[in-house]
């Protein structure tokens, strides 16, 4: 039997009932197997998840049920921490919290294949000695399978499908690869979940120890009616969605399955409209990243408060976010409609966003930021950064290493002590600092600032008596990491006009004295505006536009560094030459400030960020003495070349006109710094302009995963224009990159 509920003009929801009659279900007892990742990136989970194993599991796992503990991280790194373990005694739960504490431990990188071949050699020995029992798998990891081919883990997966009652795939965090996850639960007819943390594990974990499993063969199910997409999926009696792949117009499915779901282009069978069911094809939607599909199942159940949330679900954060609230809606009954159950109201797709937010905070005169702020909290992004002291760098270490003798080596340990000196910082204070200093990350989805702080360094005893250096220091901090939001609550200084936008758009904000507390992540990060024109024509025009930014920075720069090149003057004055030398080289300058050399921790994992970077043919932008004479020269010119050109051909109007040459040598100087100076900062001012133009391009395209409009697939990467009299040919090169941690 079949029936059908309309989402769209060609587009239905289909239930088929499964025909299962001659399938007997009764209650087994359940092997479960719990694979965990170990590598380097859940160092800081690994304690919480040795804690709850060791105290609960004693206490979760019915009678007669047995736990299997898989640990993996890179190709070679994999074991069975313990297996077929049967709570009966103290001494038995002993062992196993042992074993908890001595395995479940950091290393590595991530390799998915060898557990699972582990999970079927495991099963195989499981069946001899308890043949009347049943297998249920959670395979839980934070990162990419980065150590085998993924190809060699969707054989192992196939190996699995018909040994499983229950599978799950927990994507841990906000770094995992979340959609091989869902391919990789599809294959054995299993769930995907998001968990974001620990809480939102444990939980769950929990319940699938605790639950009990119906046994029984799994059998095929045929679909002989036309489908939109290639996988089906199933409920589960306390919420649980399975999804399978459809694979030959046929599908394998638990014996107790009574139903199962897929998406046609027509109406099959009678009417219907199974709630249940529907939320449950928001959630599977969502996880594919079928935003546009999934928002149309809300106007067929009226519940506008989870559409509102699903508007806003572009990116990993905030997905995960909506994926876990729709997902309580398909288990519990009074999480739907928490708003009430009415016709939806549609938003505008321009509804206000976190890009509008920096913007409008970047214009605001006497908006500063305060970092120092208790409600301010920084996730560190990215390997720790520690000062050398007395940490050895590769280099150094390389150097050690090629030492011709125990003299040579003694000499450099000798220099090494007095560069390799470890400092401190001292605050002079907060004073709060503007938000103009935004650095938009050309490929990656990444905002940060750049705030700089007043103080002092105490440094070591010296032959000059220096003792308290006055200085200051550049902090980046990062408030937006590969499109998460880094950092929920931001302290501004209260002004009239950012109460008028908080007040305006409805933000979520607390004013504390003479502060306002933002909440950044209470908004999307880019509206549905935004990815709707998402564009190539506009990203090449604003990349030229970049471009002949940059040449024209490039020019002024050489002449800046050729008249006026950095030096700790100040510091000359005051200390004398020997001293800001020693100075500099410790990492205390007049014109950076404090800047000590230090080097990263060992890297113990990576996950992949998605980038996105524009290459324009024949754009390189060469040595500005090499342009230079190339001009003298009356040489043809390349298009980097000729966009550099104007501003050397100003610049030396600059030095011909009879009013410069009029003027004395120190007022040449004086009138040449004024007007590099100008020149610099208007180009900044533009650049930071058009660097929020192209990102918030960029960041709509890997939030929301989309290509652009004119192109029919991702194949296409190529485009043409002619711009300021250039042929310019664009290329976009869509990719993922290792980020160590």
């Amino acid at each position: 039997m079949k029936n059908h509920v309309k989402i769209d003009a060609k587009f239905y929801l289909t239930t088929q009932v499964v025909s299962n009659d001659k399938t007997v279900q009764v209650a087994k007892k359940i092997n479960h197997i719990f694979i965990v990742d170990v590598s380097g990136s859940m160092s800081g989970e690994l304690s919480q998840i040795r804690r709850q194993l060791k105290n609960n599991l004693s206490n979760i796992m019915n009678e007669g049920d047995t736990i299997t503990i898989i640990w993996f991280s890179g190709s070679n790194d994999c074991g069975i921490l313990k297996e077929e373990v049967e709570v009966k005694s103290l001494k038995t739960l002993e062992d196993l919290n042992n074993a908890i504490d001595r395995w479940l431990k950091p290393i590595g990188l991530t390799a998915f294949c060898k557990p699972l071949t582990l999970t079927k050699e495991v099963i195989e020995r499981i069946k001899k000695n308890r043949p009347d029992s049943i297998f249920s798998m959670v395979f839980l990891t934070d990162g990419y399978n980065n150590a085998c081919a993924y190809e060699s883990v969707l054989i192992a997966l196939k190996s699995l499908e018909s040994d499983l009652a229950s599978a799950c795939f927990v994507e841990y965090g906000y770094y995992a690869d979340s959609q091989r996850l869902t391919q990789m639960a599809a294959v054995v007819g299993g769930e995907k979940i998001s968990a974001s943390n620990f809480e939102e594990f444990e939980p769950f974990f929990n319940k699938r120890i605790s639950s009990p499993l119906m046994g029984g063969k799994k059998v095929v199910v045929d679909i002989t009616d036309q489908y939109l997409y290639d996988f089906a999926y199933s409920v589960t009696p306390d919420g649980g969605v399975v999804l399978y792949n459809i694979e030959d117009r046929k599908i394998m499915v638990g014996g107790d399955v009574k139903e199962i779901y897929f998406f046609s282009p027509d109406a099959i069978g009678t009417e219907n409209k199974p709630e249940t069911a529907l939320y449950a094809a928001v959630y599977v939607l969502a996880d594919k990243l079928k935003n546009d599909d999934a928002e149309k199942i809300f106007y067929v159940l009226g519940d506008q408060h989870y559409y509102l949330e699903l508007l806003k679900a572009f990116g990993k954060q905030k997905l995960n976010s909506f994926k876990a609230n729709i997902k309580e809606c398909v288990g519990d009954l009074t999480k739907r409609y928490p708003d009430g159950q009415a016709a939806i109201s549609k938003v505008p797709d321009d509804a206000y966003c976190l890009m509008n937010l920096i913007y409008d905070l970047g214009s605001i005169d006497g908006c500063l930021f305060f970092p120092s702020h208790p409600d301010f909290v920084y996730n560190r992004i990215g390997r720790k950064r520690v000062q050398k002291g007395d940490n050895l760098s590769d280099d150094d270490q390389k150097r050690l290493a090629e030492a011709k003798d125990v003299k040579e080596a003694q000499a450099i340990l000798a220099e090494l002590a007095e560069k390799n000196v470890e400092l401190k910082f001292t605050s002079s204070g907060d004073n709060g600092s503007p938000l103009t200093s935004l650095t938009w990350n050309e490929s990656r989805a990444n905002l940060s600032v750049l705030v700089r702080t007043e103080g002092t360094v105490e440094v070591p005893d010296n032959q000059w008596n220096v003792k308290i250096v006055p200085t200051f220091k550049y902090n980046n901090y990062t408030l937006i990491k590969d499109g998460i939001v880094n950092v929920e609550k931001i302290p501004l200084s209260y002004t009239e006009e950012l109460k008028k936008i908080v007040m305006e758009k409805g933000l979520n904000a607390k004013i504390i004295d003479d502060f306002i507390i933002l909440d950044l992540s209470s908004l999307p990060i880019v509206n549905k505006a935004m990815v709707k024109s998402i564009s190539a024509d506009a990203l090449a025009r604003h990349e030229f536009a970049l471009l002949d930014i940059q040449a024209i920075e490039k020019v002024y720069k050489y002449y800046r560094t050729q008249l006026f090149p950095k030096e700790s003057k100040s510091f000359v004055e005051t200390y004398g030459q020997e001293a800001a030398d020693w100075l500099k080289e410790i990492g205390i300058t007049d014109y950076n400030g404090f800047s000590p050399k230090v080097v990263a921790e060992k890297s113990t994992d990576f996950y992949m960020s998605v980038r996105l970077a524009t290459k324009i043919k024949g754009a390189t932008l060469p040595k500005v003495e090499d342009v230079i004479a190339k001009i003298a020269s009356s040489k043809g010119l390349t298009l980097g070349e000729q966009l550099m050109k104007p501003a050397i051909v100003e610049y030396n109007n600059q030095l011909a006109s009879p009013l410069y040459k009029s003027l004395t040598e120190d007022q040449q100087k004086t009138v040449l710094k004024d007007y590099l100076t100008s020149k610099t900062n208007e180009l900044n001012k533009k650049r930071r302009e058009l660097m929020g133009q192209l990102s918030q391009i960029k960041f709509s395209l890997i939030l929301s995963k989309r290509w652009f409009n004119e192109f029919k697939s991702f194949d296409e990467n190529k485009l043409t224009l002619t711009l300021d009299g250039f042929p310019l040919e664009f290329t976009f090169d869509l990719f993922e990159k290792q980020e160590l941690i």
